[in-house]
């Protein structure tokens, strides 16, 4: 067999292997116990063969050098962590550097090589897929059954007793277990549906599915990436009147079910009167913690902030919570580990806004929603995340043109998505 072929064959299976262990992760400790269905997501690090067949064979160019670097400078921090970090040990470092580092390395490894250039496409694919199922199964959760026939379990959300509490409010999980996480991947499923050419009825049917599912999470994280990535895919004289629309009618829509939809409604109070936001103190308090010399430099520690950490370490460090990914990432890693990080992410953006308005439009999204909340460091959102962040990284920047909403991101030279397809 053509070797090409067969390297093709195995980073699609791979692929499959990685978004079935992560967005099903839930399901398989409900059903195997927290022991053998943690274990699951060791199946991160069977890319790491491919990573370091590339560091031995494979020739780089500045910015791949740059993308190694901040991979390697965060290894470094898992070895350092029981010097830098006042909590937990080298295993928290370990849980860190699965979120931050391992879904980096597997898309990564998978576009680089990527020869025929069909993961891209095949990634949305499985993105829209996987999102339809949880939109389906949070749909079943909220209205039929709690902990979704005994496939989830969530200690607040799918435990029946909890919610006859009148003081908790009754959100949507599914296969994602958390009603965050989950309304930010939902909300990444529906806007790259844009995308794919699904037909009149049954795009409207399945993006109908997704908006439905994602109000239901009652996450605020679900609206914000959806006005992020309107504003930003749609503001053009041309769409303006549809963009309007739509807007008005999500306006609408909130006010109608203010009564379900209260933490939704909060959004615009709480981003006039920023002082009065229940995280606000958890964001100053966090990053007060890491504003000391030499701390303030490496950071006080990789995962250190990580609730698998926190649960398997026995320990909670302030709030559990910094509530904001990027002062999660500024606490864990420093400021050479954001410095590296930002220059990346804005190389990334600055690619996609000359080549996908789409995909820009979903990273600028990510962007939005990561200040206000940590869900891009957990699994499912890291894995939509890191997509769009390193698919920007390997879009050619050659011939860059002015950006148009119907025109889409040149991979290796080759279109991610064709609507002619």
């Amino acid at each position: 067999m053509n070797i090409n072929i067969l390297c093709q064959k195995t980073i699609v299976n791979l692929l499959f292997i990685v978004f079935v262990v992560i967005l099903f992760r839930n399901s398989f400790i409900t059903i195997l116990g927290p022991i053998l269905g943690n274990v699951s997501i060791l199946g991160l690090f069977l890319i790491f063969p491919t990573f370091i067949y590339l560091l031995i064979k494979r020739k780089f160019n500045k910015l791949e050098i740059l993308i190694i670097a901040y991979l390697l400078y965060l290894l470094i921090l898992v070895l350092m962590h029981p010097i830098l970090s006042d909590y937990g040990s080298v295993i928290s470092g370990i849980i860190g550097f699965t979120n931050l580092a391992c879904i980096f390395i597997f898309w990564f490894s998978l576009l680089k090589l990527d020869i025929n250039n069909v993961i891209p496409k095949l990634a949305l694919k499985l993105f829209l897929v996987c999102g339809l199922v949880n939109a389906i199964g949070a749909i079943i959760q909220f209205f039929v059954s709690e902990n979704l026939f005994g496939l989830i379990s969530n200690s607040v959300y799918s435990n029946a007793e909890v919610l006859e509490n009148v003081n908790v409010n009754r959100r949507a999980i599914s296969f994602i277990a958390s009603p965050q996480s989950l309304s930010l991947f939902l909300a990444f499923s529906l806007c790259v549906s844009t995308s794919l050419k699904l037909g009149w009825f049954l795009g409207s049917v399945i993006r109908g599915i997704l908006l439905f599912a994602g109000a239901l999470t009652i996450s605020k994280a679900f609206f914000v990436f959806i006005f992020v990535f309107v504003i930003v895919r749609f503001m053009t004289l041309k769409h303006f009147i549809f963009m309007l629309f739509g807007l008005c009618f999500l306006v609408l829509g909130i006010l109608r079910f203010d009564n379900y939809l209260g933490r939704v409604s909060e959004i615009a109070y709480f981003a006039s009167n920023i002082e009065k936001y229940s995280a606000y103190k958890m964001w100053a308090e966090s990053l007060n913690y890491v504003m000391n010399f030499p701390d303030i430099f490496l950071g006080k520690g990789i995962g250190v902030f990580s609730r698998g950490a926190q649960q398997i370490e026995d320990y909670i460090i302030l709030y559990g919570s910094t509530e904001s990914f990027f002062i999660q990432l500024l606490v864990e890693t420093g400021i050479v580990g954001v410095s590296i990080f930002f220059a990346l992410l804005s190389t990334s953006l600055y690619k996609l806004y000359h080549k996908d308005r789409c995909i820009f439009s979903c990273l600028l999204g990510f962007c939005a929603i990561s200040l206000f909340t940590p869900a891009v460091y957990g699994y499912a959102g890291g894995l939509a995340f890191y997509f769009c962040f390193v698919s920007g990284l390997f879009t050619s920047s050659r011939g860059i043109k002015p950006t148009t909403n119907n025109q889409f991101f040149y991979f290796k030279g080759m279109p991610l998505v064709n609507k002619g397809d």
